[in-house]
């Protein structure tokens, strides 16, 4: 998987970087647009808005089924993993000194440590959909055991039953939460305008 996820980054960065703006050419700065565009990266996304967590806790969700937000403590979390409560930046070069080795997570450092843990990072807000929705990120270490098992201490899930549907419904209507609010671009308006027509052709069926 290491060497997939290096390979992978080789092809992306020769085919997208005349298409990326001058802050996302980095070493790190290219990472962020994979995630991004949903290729898959050491990065796992986080918000630091609740509103947004609902979002996407209900977005694409049966209304039968169950769903789940997970809590982190950022600051008690690398407290644990590293001794410094501060939360890691992540930016720029992968190879310039950092008092975090977060040089090791970056697929071209080909690192093979097993011992390596799962961060808190806060990366450069580089496009609007990230300010919009308040992005934070962890940089998943070496292993695939579940992260709120592995770090009960500062991370906790919680659990949307099936019959808090339509109550999660009404707390992001009441907070103005929707596609637009969150992914401030056309995608998001086109997500936005079609919930509304879907919305306004459910009532009129009802009548």
């Amino acid at each position: 998987m290491r060497e997939a996820y290096k390979t992978l980054l080789h092809k992306f960065k020769a085919r997208a970087i005349q298409l990326l703006p001058a802050h996302e050419r980095s070493d790190w700065g290219l990472i962020f647009p994979m995630q991004h565009l949903g290729l898959p990266t050491r990065l796992l996304d986080w918000t630091e808005s609740f509103p947004c967590a609902v979002y996407f806790a209900q977005r694409d969700r049966n209304p039968s089924d169950d769903a789940a937000i997970f809590v982190l403590a950022p600051e008690l979390h690398n407290q644990q993993i590293v001794g410094n409560s501060g939360v890691v930046f992540l930016g720029g070069d992968a190879d310039k000194p950092s008092v975090v080795k977060t040089h090791q997570y970056h697929p071209q450092a080909g690192c093979n440590a097993e011992d390596m843990e799962t961060l808190a990072v806060q990366p450069e807000l580089t496009n609007a959909r990230m300010v919009a929705q308040r992005s934070a990120f962890t940089l998943c270490g070496a292993l695939f055991q579940p992260l709120e098992e592995r770090y009960p201490k500062s991370i906790r899930k919680l659990l949307l039953l099936s019959n808090d549907f339509h109550e999660a419904q009404d707390f992001l209507r009441l907070s103005g939460q929707n596609h637009f609010g969150l992914f401030p671009d056309l995608e998001g308006l086109r997500l936005y305008l079609l919930e509304g027509m879907k919305e306004e052709v459910d009532l009129a069926q009802e009548d």
